[in-house]
């Protein structure tokens, strides 16, 4: 079977200024699952392109647990900083509920129901791709928001330091 790869540019709008992303990424029809390889690949790709997103891109409703698992360590890996403010290698996570609707984030969670519109009742909407990344990695690979994940690295690094200095309780 051939490999579905693909590589793109996204800017938040013809107005941004900015330089564009890169994204990396593999798709998957409905039945086939992220194997062994594709996890292999994209940790490859992150070593090659630091600072591209990574994409994984189905057209299944959910992932199996399988998937979540291996596709969450590399999430979690792509979450610690590259430069001030810039996640190592981001990863997007799109299912069908983002595939198959014509409206974007949080509106296409609203629209597909369930746990996915009780998410979007609370979620302020992407208004980047790191955002969306944050987003997808919560509903898709039930990863905690970015917010409490950099609140906890950076308490033990906090706590680390003060032990090795011997001070604290």
């Amino acid at each position: 079977m051939l490999a579905r790869l693909f590589a793109a540019w996204w800017r938040a709008s013809r107005f941004d200024d900015s330089a564009p992303a890169l994204i990396l990424g593999e798709c998957k029809s409905f039945g086939t699952a992220f194997g062994p390889k594709e996890v292999t690949r994209a940790k490859a790709l992150a070593q090659l392109f630091p600072g591209a997103t990574l994409a994984f891109v189905t057209l299944k409703d959910e992932l199996d647990p399988r998937e979540k698992r291996a596709i969450g360590k590399i999430a979690q890996a792509g979450r610690r900083h590259l430069a001030a403010g810039k996640w190592r290698n981001p990863v997007l996570v799109l299912t069908a509920a983002e595939l198959m609707s014509p409206m974007g984030a949080p509106s296409c969670w609203q629209e597909a129901g369930g746990r996915l519109a009780k998410f979007a009742e609370h979620h302020r909407g992407p208004y980047g791709l790191e955002d969306l990344c944050d987003a997808t990695q919560q509903l898709h690979l039930g990863l905690e928001p970015f917010a409490q994940w950099q609140g906890r690295q950076f308490e033990n690094r906090r706590r680390r330091r003060t032990k090795g200095l011997g001070v604290g309780p």
